[in-house]
């Protein structure tokens, strides 16, 4: 079955500052939050995320 998570996502946007993809995400349901800066941080951070939400399901399973 497929799980869904929820994740709120900020983004900044300064052109004059920097060019890079930076902001923050925010996981919903545990409540943790972490800044980023460029799309591999994100979906680095987002993946972490993810695993620990699959083995805190394993635990509970079990």
């Amino acid at each position: 079955m497929d799980r869904r998570e929820t994740f709120i996502l900020t983004i900044f946007h300064d052109p004059h500052r920097m060019t890079d993809l930076r902001g923050r995400v925010r996981h919903v349901a545990s409540g943790y939050e972490a800044s980023f800066i460029g799309i591999a941080q994100l979906a680095q951070i987002l993946r972490k995320l993810l695993q620990k939400g699959k083995e805190g399901k394993d635990e509970r399973s079990a």
